[in-house]
């Protein structure tokens, strides 16, 4: 479920498939501003996470968003990991999300900081709250597209296209 309605606001939902029968779908972002590129992972004991950038209606700042769902719970939980203005390149954001074989779920993203475009990644331990945000990339390096894998065992790899636009100011 992904709505859009004439200049906004965009909205993330989601339908889960379970027993081979698809569930209704429910929204799970916001119902202002602008939700979008969803990411989607589900874990081996069944967790579920879904994660998108948010936009606030003025496209001044961003936040990325994750809601998880674990297998015993009824209903999503929403969290910011991160948020900042939006700047630089006009690129299109995504927060890759992956769910380890014990239900941590650990995700990634680029975040403006007002000279680059940094790479950060937090990690939800099953049942217990979201890590800090950890930076990933150099101190003077300008990030765009990323790509994240978490294996069964919990360990992540977070690949990143380096800007060839390092220092543009404006987007």
């Amino acid at each position: 479920q992904y709505t859009y309605s004439a200049g906004g606001p965009y909205t993330i939902g989601a339908a889960v498939q379970s027993g081979g029968r698809w569930g209704a779908p429910v929204t799970i972002s916001g119902t202002t501003g602008f939700s979008m590129n969803p990411k989607v992972a589900v874990g081996e004991e069944g967790t579920l996470a879904v994660s998108w950038v948010y936009q606030d209606p003025t496209l001044t700042q961003q936040k990325m968003q994750v809601a998880v769902k674990s297998p015993s719970a009824t209903a999503w939980t929403t969290s910011t990991l991160a948020q900042g203005p939006i700047g630089g390149v006009a690129i299109v954001g995504f927060v890759p999300v992956g769910v380890d074989t014990y239900g941590n779920v650990t995700a990634a993203w680029t975040l403006w900081d007002g000279a680059r475009h940094v790479v950060e990644s937090a990690t939800l331990s099953k049942g217990g709250s979201w890590s800090a945000p950890t930076t990933l990339s150099g101190p003077t390096t300008d990030c765009l597209y990323l790509s994240l894998a978490v294996n069964l065992s919990g360990d992540a790899a977070v690949a990143y296209t380096i800007s060839p636009y390092a220092g543009y100011q404006s987007g």
